[in-house]
């Protein structure tokens, strides 16, 4: 009753602060000085809580300098949940638009390497506009299947994300039109999909590197157990404690063991997010 409750309730527009070109307090102050009304996030260190704008976003002097990016702080979990380091090289095998990539970028500092692979051109083109927008230069992109041969001389990585397609049941408030086009079928079909993804993943994980899966469904068939599967096919990777990247993160005291123990769903209505699962592989 909670989650259809939830799914109901117009959804909070949450910015991500882009910390290569500013702090949280100074993108809060130039948003409060253009007309918008405004609060920090609780759940993340980065977020900015919008709850109304005297312009669009996109007119906006923070939005045009590259100063946010506008993602639910659910989302902003999954690339934390990654860890990446400086100089590292990572892997995002289902880039889309490049909300994660572009966050991967700014954990980094702008420093290594990120290989983004995105199967749609158009998605390719708004990820380009994105990354020069927020003013991100250490991503190359590869236009194909994850599944399929990827660019000459890409070897291994120290992470590899693999944000995959899913039946998208996590984010049904923002759209709203999915009920009504989703059925039982999908989710079995997608499930193989998410299965052949993980294990094309797990090939380019340098030995001791992470592996991260995540989803915007709350199915366990595509969630919980796509990962039991996977590491009953590849006895080499085991879960790995999420809570430590995700500390910041106000869990509740069953989320916070099931963090622990590599493996999280966030429910949508304990947290006003986005429905999401993560795990985390080493």
């Amino acid at each position: 009753c909670q989650l259809l409750e939830h799914n109901n309730v117009r959804p909070r527009v949450a910015l991500r602060t882009n910390l290569l070109k500013v702090d949280r307090e100074e993108l809060f102050r130039s948003l409060t000085d253009e007309g918008c009304r405004c609060t920090l996030s609780c759940l993340t260190p980065w977020g900015v809580w919008v709850e109304e704008t005297g312009k669009p976003l996109r007119k906006l002097h923070s939005y045009r300098e590259g100063w946010f990016y506008v993602q639910d702080d659910a989302s902003m979990l999954v690339s934390a949940a990654c860890a990446p380091e400086a100089g590292q090289v990572v892997y995002d095998l289902a880039a889309g638009v490049g909300g994660k990539t572009s966050h991967l970028a700014e954990l980094m500092g702008n420093q290594g390497i990120i290989r983004a692979v995105e199967i749609l051109p158009k998605k390719v083109e708004i990820l380009k506009e994105n990354i020069r927008r927020l003013g991100i230069t250490i991503v190359d992109i590869w236009t194909g299947d994850a599944l399929g041969p990827l660019a000459p001389g890409w070897g291994e990585g120290d992470v590899v994300l693999l944000d995959a397609p899913c039946s998208g049941l996590g984010v049904l408030r923002r759209r709203s039109d999915a009920r009504w086009r989703k059925s039982e079928k999908d989710i079995t079909v997608l499930s193989e999909l998410q299965k052949r993804l993980l294990k094309r993943g797990a090939q380019l994980v340098r030995p001791g590197g992470v592996l991260v899966y995540s989803t915007c469904t709350l199915e366990p068939e595509e969630n919980e157990e796509v990962i039991d599967w996977f590491l009953g096919e590849e006895t080499g990777f085991v879960l790995d404690d999420l809570s430590q990247p995700l500390r910041f993160f106000p869990f509740s005291p069953e989320d916070a063991k099931a963090a622990s123990r590599g493996m999280l769903v966030l429910f949508p209505p304990r947290y006003g997010t986005d429905g999401m699962f993560i795990a985390r592989l080493r």
